[in-house]
């Protein structure tokens, strides 16, 4: 009289049963994971910085944003003993170099009419730099160029 679930059993539901008890498990699995995955859990570092930079700001002709520019590079959030802020003052004709140390910059005026490009004023920086006796310079010193930028991150030197 009445239809029960033994009288209609087909012989593919011995392979689709099982088949669909893992599919329904797996879409459990992955739902669990997505939604946990919204959660978002910010870890903190909790580090030492110990790595030594040197800034270089190329300058050619740029008195009214360089000093800006230190005093952003300045405020970074980053031990101030572990960078130097260097502005190759690169055949200035105005009061870059003035303005760069007012600002708290080292400056290095260098003066060569034959050779005008930025390229060759990091060239004339780095032969500079290698030639220091800073403890803080090897092959091996990441740099950080920051060429005509007038801001910078404040956590750019942990990046």
């Amino acid at each position: 009289m009445f239809n029960t679930l033994l009288d209609t059993f087909y012989p593919l539901d011995i392979i689709m049963l099982p088949l669909q008890i893992f599919l329904f498990c797996f879409t459990i699995y992955f739902f669990i994971i997505g939604f946990f995955g919204l959660v978002v859990f910010k870890e903190k570092k909790v580090t030492t910085p110990i790595k030594k930079f040197a800034c270089l700001i190329a300058a050619h002709n740029e008195q009214a944003v360089v000093a800006h520019l230190v005093k952003n590079l300045q405020e970074m959030d980053y031990p101030k003993e572990l960078y130097d802020i260097y502005v190759i003052a690169d055949n200035c004709t105005d009061n870059t170099a003035q303005v760069s140390k007012e600002a708290g910059a080292i400056v290095c005026e260098r003066f060569d009419p034959e050779h005008k490009t930025k390229g060759y004023a990091l060239d004339w920086m780095f032969d500079k730099l290698f030639k220091m006796e800073r403890t803080w310079i090897s092959l091996m010193m990441p740099y950080a160029f920051l060429m005509r930028t007038i801001w910078c991150i404040q956590d750019f030197l942990w990046r």
